[in-house]
């Protein structure tokens, strides 16, 4: 395949934006969600040594879970609401592109742009869940959904591409 090029069509719907920034913000959300529930452990930790277990109040441990969890529903919520706000606002996410993948770089085109990126612009590639996403720094880079390739056999092609590319940058699923 060296020295193939990979052509796709590309349009990113709300579905697959919200997928992708769910599942790269998900390691944010656990360090989260596991910092609040520590918080919460030691607090009750620290109120069982100071007033003894009769005088612990259970009134107090469901409010301190009932506190945790808004907390996790409003993160949840605050993650869906801003990224639901980037979507309608970015014409470019919504905009149909071309793109084609080679040993010397991507090209992209759309109605709005054309370019050429050279491979050493992109930090990392992961697969997340039904897409690849292509870093070009620690929260932005390229949604290339499986759905936008023509076959299985494509989606492997650009795998051993992103992998010869990028090396150990490449995450990918195993073939």
């Amino acid at each position: 395949m060296a020295d193939e090029t990979i052509e796709i069509e590309v349009q990113i719907s709300w579905a697959d934006f919200l997928a992708v920034n769910v599942a790269v913000l998900r390691r944010k959300i656990y360090t989260v969600i596991c910092s609040v529930l520590v918080i919460f452990v030691s607090l009750s930790f620290v109120i069982f040594l100071k007033f003894g277990q009769e005088d612990a109040s259970v009134w107090f441990f469901v409010g301190v879970l009932s506190i945790v969890t808004i907390f996790t529903l409003s993160f949840a919520f605050g993650i869906y609401s801003t990224t639901k706000r980037a979507y309608k606002s970015t014409q470019l996410l919504k905009e149909k592109t071309f793109y084609s993948f080679s040993d010397s770089g991507v090209d992209e085109k759309s109605s709005l742009f054309e370019a050429h990126l050279e491979w050493r612009i992109f930090t990392k590639a992961e697969e997340l869940g039904s897409s690849f996403f292509i870093y070009t720094g620690d929260f932005s880079g390229h949604i290339v959904p499986f759905k936008a390739f023509k076959s299985g056999e494509q989606i492997s092609d650009f795998r051993v591409l992103l992998k010869r590319v990028l090396g150990d940058k490449a995450n990918l699923r195993a073939e």
